[in-house]
């Protein structure tokens, strides 16, 4: 299944759980996958005045990891090594403290939850080397994804699992846990969301 199946099913289940809680402008940015670039999304958020974007992805890993077997008539790429959600924010945005606060927020309910983190994109390795902002909660800081720096808002980047993982694709297919992912994460969002709209102005 490609991976936009699985953000798709992610994202709409975490704006159904969002209007549940009382947010009913929350809104997905590309249901029909027109596949618009990251910064486009940003740029899509900014202009209908988001106070929160949360950009949902699912995993994979550096490819000198992956392995190849045969699978349905086809060699399939696979890394069965690692496994687990990540999250990240950067510190471009210019909500930064905003976004890392959302970030642990976030970190905090999946943790609850009964999920844990992968810590492979912290490795000092081409291709990854990412700051680990807070290891427990899964945590990093990287400056270069479009979709986080070039929002107006508190922006997290969710990484849902790592769907090239044999066995984490077959669990985040099942609904019950991907519903118990999104409401984790939405009821981060409103927390969050209160505690936005408390703050003073600046």
């Amino acid at each position: 299944m490609p991976e936009y199946r699985f953000n798709l099913e992610l994202a709409r289940l975490v704006v159904a759980e969002l209007h549940k809680a009382g947010l009913p402008r929350a809104f997905l940015i590309d249901e029909a996958g027109t596949d618009i670039p990251p910064a486009g999304r940003a740029a899509l958020a900014n202009r209908k005045k988001a106070d929160i974007l949360i950009s949902i992805h699912h995993d994979s890993v550096q490819p000198h990891y992956l392995s190849v077997w045969p699978f349905e008539g086809r060699q399939r790429k696979y890394c069965d090594r690692f496994v687990g959600y990540s999250l990240f924010v950067s510190a471009k945005n210019p909500a930064y403290a905003a976004s890392r606060s959302l970030g642990q927020d976030i970190g905090d309910s999946l943790r609850q939850a009964g999920f844990a983190p992968t810590l492979h994109h912290a490795e000092p390795i081409p291709g990854e080397g990412r700051e680990l902002l807070d290891a427990e909660r899964g945590l990093y800081r990287y400056d270069g994804l479009a979709v986080l720096h070039r929002a107006d808002m508190p922006a997290v980047l969710v990484e849902g699992g790592v769907i090239v993982n044999r066995d984490e694709e077959l669990a985040l297919t099942d609904p019950q846990r991907r519903s118990r992912m999104a409401q984790a994460i939405a009821q981060a969002i409103v927390q969050a969301a209160a505690r936005f709209a408390a703050a003073p102005r600046p």
